[in-house]
């Protein structure tokens, strides 16, 4: 799939789901609370897929110095979208605070996706011709169900996989919050397992 296109329907899909969450009020705490958390998951992997792989991609692609500042711009916004949204997600859904931080986040996200669809997507066509987009495209698609297949994992939809395979290294470069969250989360259940055989192999040597 074309970079472009896909990006944008994630764009598309993570605007429903806010106009959806505008709609509720402090009465709607269980609609509230799996909105907050399908956008959450939304947001996390499409910043991440876009901070390792589209993002590098357009600098490297960059010939002007107006195409280096949509890079850094677009990072930075990131960066301001990951501190609220936590907030958000901490906040008790039944309270007009949930309400104010909600619609503070809906205009984060959309002022960032407006800009990027209008500015570094449209400069991207420019820079990269169809082949590369849709090799960016298939990458950016890849990563995608990598990190839905991870988020899935912690919240105890499938049996734990390898992390260190060819495709789930990670530069230090495209290494976001999200991912750090999701290492730090599998890393102490492994490590409760090994701890779990340990015991459990001492025991029988005991007896």
């Amino acid at each position: 799939m074309n970079a472009i296109k896909l990006l944008m329907q994630d764009h598309k899909k993570v605007r429903q789901l806010l106009t959806e969450l505008e709609g509720t009020t402090t009465r709607n705490v269980r609609d509230r609370e799996r909105l907050v958390h399908e956008i959450s998951n939304e947001v996390t992997i499409h910043a991440q897929i876009e901070e390792e792989i589209f993002y590098p991609a357009f600098k490297a692609a960059a010939k002007k110095s107006d195409d280096a500042e949509m890079f850094f711009e677009a990072a930075e916004e990131h960066h301001v979208v990951e501190m609220v949204m936590p907030e958000l997600v901490a906040c008790d859904p039944a309270t007009d605070e949930f309400t104010a931080k909600a619609k503070v986040l809906k205009e984060l996200i959309e002022h960032h996706a407006g800009e990027e669809e209008k500015e570094m997507f449209k400069r991207a066509k420019a820079l990269m011709d169809e082949d590369e987009l849709e090799e960016l495209g298939t990458r950016l698609e890849e990563r995608k169900m990598e990190l839905s297949g991870e988020e899935l994992e912690l919240v105890g939809a499938g049996p734990s996989r390898a992390k260190n395979g060819s495709n789930g290294s990670r530069s230090a470069r495209g290494t976001s919050g999200s991912a750090a969250r999701i290492a730090a989360k599998t890393q102490p259940r492994a490590a409760t397992s090994r701890a779990t055989s340990t015991r459990a192999t001492t025991s029988r040597k005991r007896k």
